[in-house]
């Protein structure tokens, strides 16, 4: 259940942030999913097997059966067609979310490339901290049980109280990764990768318990701790990767996509003209001023003179004409 609810966070995460890494990671945990339900089959099947080979529990196991095709075996077939349909979606997604990674970062391939080695290694420190959560309840059991079985010897009791210290620093370690990778702090990103190799330990130390706890049947907390020593050593290698691609220029091209995201201002704020005490309006630049020195306004006296002027010329000039006219027929 808590794995279930865990897939459906990890999915709307993916799709909001537009996170393709994160997509195919989903599919592969939808697949593992479906692969794992054949194990709870042979883990069951191991267990009842069990259960009516022992003598004492036969008169309590009578006409108990195990319907594997009614029961289990759609549960298989249920899953696995999930799984391939969130294959399908995945590979449309793919195509939409690589235009948009294009628009956020650019064709650079090489920023592209520490583009997807940071989304990856975000990714990680996701499943590291599902893994965290879903692994607190049940190490306690199994701390218990390791005491009842050792006797309290003292090397158990180290272990176990190595494992508390281990798993609060986990969570400790993850909070600065994450921070450090966004701030693109060194110090912090080395930090982390000294320290997660306690951690990476400690889950070495939980398959060592499980198998010590085989007599429980503990198929399941074998096969999901291996599991998450890959995820763990994975992330190691990447923290490196991601630290050494500092400065290369991934954040300023993030910080300028954030900045051209931001909403522009309604309205231009122009600013006042000051104009010094005692100065007179018409001192001031304008366009009017600037037109009214140009062409300066005409009197109604001096407009008439021109027309008066304008007329004599014209009567001038058609005497001449006439004059011209007559002496050309003579």
């Amino acid at each position: 259940m808590v794995l279930q609810l865990y897939l459906v966070y990890f999915g709307l995460n993916a799709i909001f942030h537009e996170h393709i890494i994160q997509i195919i990671t989903l599919v592969a945990l939808n697949f593992g999913s479906a692969a794992y339900s054949l194990v709870q089959l042979l883990q069951i099947k191991i267990r009842v097997d069990r259960i009516q080979n022992n003598d004492n529990c036969n008169a309590g196991l009578t006409g108990f059966d195990i319907d594997w095709l009614r029961v289990d075996l759609p549960q298989v077939l249920t899953l696995t067609t999930i799984s391939v349909i969130s294959a399908i979606i995945a590979s449309k997604l793919y195509r939409q979310f690589g235009w948009s990674v294009y628009k956020r970062i650019g064709g650079d391939l090489r920023i592209q490339r520490i583009y997807r080695s940071n989304l990856i290694f975000i990714m990680l420190l996701k499943l590291n901290l599902f893994f965290w959560i879903i692994y607190i309840i049940p190490t306690v059991i199994v701390a218990l049980k390791i005491t009842d079985f050792s006797g309290g010897k003292v090397v158990d009791v180290v272990l176990i109280a190595y494992h508390g210290f281990a798993t609060l620093l986990a969570l400790i370690l993850q909070i600065l990764a994450y921070s450090s990778i966004k701030r693109e702090s060194t110090a912090g990103m080395i930090a982390f990768s000294v320290l997660w190799t306690l951690i990476v330990a400690d889950y070495g130390l939980l398959i060592y318990a499980f198998v010590r706890l085989l007599i429980l049947g503990s198929y399941f907390m074998i096969i999901f701790t291996s599991v998450f020593v890959v995820i763990a050593l994975v992330t190691f290698v990447f923290s490196i990767i991601v630290t050494v691609n500092f400065g290369r220029g991934l954040k300023e091209l993030i910080e300028n996509y954030k900045y051209r995201l931001r909403p522009r201002p309604t309205t231009i704020d122009i600013p006042t003209l000051n104009v010094p005490p005692g100065t007179s309006s018409s001192s001031v630049y304008s366009p009017a001023s600037l037109m009214s020195q140009q062409h300066p306004p005409t009197s109604p006296l001096s407009l008439s003179d021109s027309i008066s002027n304008l007329s004599d010329e014209q009567k001038k000039n058609q005497q001449q004409k006439d004059d011209d006219r007559w002496t050309i027929d003579d």
